[in-house]
């Protein structure tokens, strides 16, 4: 048992030592705090036609058509242009669905600076829930150094 437990020790001794040597170069932070791209603007809903076992309507999401941004690094804004996608006759994005689109509903997707956070302000929809986009909204991106940058971003959507 003896024998064991110092072999066990002995193990461990060379398993958690480390092999890094001290004085390693320190690497640079990210510094950017910037929007870089919006990846997708989508209506999520119910699809009745299309049932889970229990009978719970699936969530079903169209992405809107003509999505084109405009993003300006130094002004720190993004503007959004897209349309409500036509209606599909064979799908469960009918007309009524169509009817049921409005800037108050949408979903938003951005892309960020690598290793940033960026957080909601002044009541701003989360990223990918269903938010209200009727007036332009305010996001704090801070980067890996602590940079922190105020971005407002603003939906515009044609019928």
């Amino acid at each position: 048992m003896k024998l064991k437990n110092l072999f066990f020790l002995i193990f461990a001794m060379f398993s958690l030592s480390s092999c890094l040597n001290s004085d390693l170069e320190d690497l640079p932070e990210y510094e950017e705090a910037n929007i870089t791209n919006v990846t997708k603007v989508v209506h999520r809903y119910y699809d009745e036609s299309n049932k889970w076992v229990d009978g719970s309507p699936v969530v079903t999401e169209k992405n809107m058509a003509s999505l084109t941004r405009t993003i300006d690094n130094t002004a720190k804004t993004v503007i959004i242009n897209c349309s409500v996608p036509p209606a599909d006759a064979t799908g469960s994005y009918n007309a009524a669905e169509k009817a049921k689109v409005s800037k108050t509903n949408l979903v938003v997707i951005f892309d960020i600076s690598p290793a940033a956070i960026i957080v909601p302000l002044n009541g701003s929809p989360k990223l990918g829930v269903p938010g209200d986009w009727s007036a332009p909204r305010q996001y704090e991106v801070t980067a890996a150094n602590g940079t922190k940058a105020v971005w407002t971003v603003t939906l515009n959507l044609t019928p």
